[in-house]
């Protein structure tokens, strides 16, 4: 297609336009600082693989263990080519690193071991009045119309 719109004079062996390899690209680009933010984001990633260990939903720790694995193949792709400045893999890569990384935790770990909601039941208001509904249904409301145990048992008492 490019010699139909190109001369062969205009194309030289010596052209060149992108490293086949990303990691090796920005850091050539960037220099130590982007090897630094490129080094922090891996670690960062890892960090969020191990939290997802602790996960109580199953379904959850399966879509960021695939999320995981997405990236990691983005990754060893990366190396070989340059798939992350295609928009479509670029969308693909954010999406896993956001599913990856999950919601944040608003109440510090602290909090959150002694049972307090923080900042006076401010931080999740929800679960205290779950919890407060949940005690209110354990509790029989209608004491007056049971009959008592003595009741039932005693026919001298039962009207």
């Amino acid at each position: 297609m490019f010699p139909l719109f190109q001369p062969r004079e205009a194309i030289a062996p010596a052209v060149i336009n992108h490293a086949h390899d990303d990691l090796l690209e920005l850091t050539l680009e960037t220099g130590l600082p982007g090897l630094l933010v490129i080094a922090g984001t891996l670690a960062l990633a890892m960090l969020c693989a191990l939290r997802n260990r602790r996960e109580p939903d199953a379904s959850k720790r399966r879509e960021r263990v695939a999320a995981a694995i997405a990236l990691a193949l983005l990754g060893a792709h990366s190396l070989l080519d340059y798939p992350l400045r295609m928009p479509a893999l670029s969308a693909v890569f954010a999406l896993c690193a956001a599913t990856l990384a999950g919601p944040l935790d608003t109440v510090p770990k602290r909090e959150r071991r002694r049972g307090e909601s923080g900042g006076g039941g401010a931080a999740r208001p929800h679960l205290d009045e779950a919890r407060a509904s949940a005690e209110t249904r354990a509790r029989p409301t209608d004491h007056a119309r049971r009959p008592s145990r003595r009741s039932r048992r005693d026919p001298e008492t039962v009207a």
